[in-house]
């Protein structure tokens, strides 16, 4: 059998990586459940205001693993720089020089499970969150993404979680 999907109602397709995910996803047990595009109260809004995007791309709720968070990120690693600015933003080099700023993955998984943590609170249940790069190999991203040195740094660990980072290798080797 199959996971459980819930998809928020206004759902529109945002990247080919989260297709990519949701198809690893449905792969799951019948006993998981998969929010996509979860929104959850103004409280919980309040707690990751300043973050562009307001909700997870999925969570994840299972008797074995608890609640979930999944930020997935479609990166064009190929065609773009990114560089890690600090702990809140990356800089994304586009290829005709333009830069913009957008939230540091880390940042932003870390802010949905504070959030959900939040909303949460007085129930024993284990809370986490992930990013996933469904796309890209993890030795290919570390090879591309630019400012990353002081990876093996514990305190890096605010910049890019490589133990909370899924990459394609991740799924590919672990489909079932």
């Amino acid at each position: 059998m199959k996971c459980q999907l819930i998809q928020s109602p206004m759902y529109a397709p945002q990247n080919q990586a989260e297709e990519d995910f949701l198809r690893y996803l449905c792969n799951l047990p019948e006993n998981f459940y998969v929010y996509r595009e979860l929104q959850i109260t103004p409280e919980y809004s309040d707690r990751v205001r300043g973050l562009e995007k307001k909700q997870p791309d999925f969570i994840v709720i299972a008797p074995e693993i608890g609640v979930l968070s999944i930020e997935v990120k479609d990166w064009n690693i190929v065609r773009n720089r990114y560089i890690w600015k600090n702990q809140y933003k990356v800089a994304v080099i586009r290829p005709d020089g333009r830069t913009e700023y957008i939230d540091n993955p880390t940042s932003q998984s870390a802010a949905y499970q504070y959030a959900l943590e939040e909303q949460l609170e007085g129930i024993s249940i284990f809370i986490s969150s992930i990013v996933a790069f469904p796309r890209i190999c993890r030795n290919e991203f570390l090879d591309k993404v630019e400012n990353l040195k002081e990876i093996n740094n514990p305190a890096s660990r605010f910049y890019l979680d490589l133990t909370r980072t899924i990459f394609k290798e991740d799924l590919d080797g672990n489909w079932a």
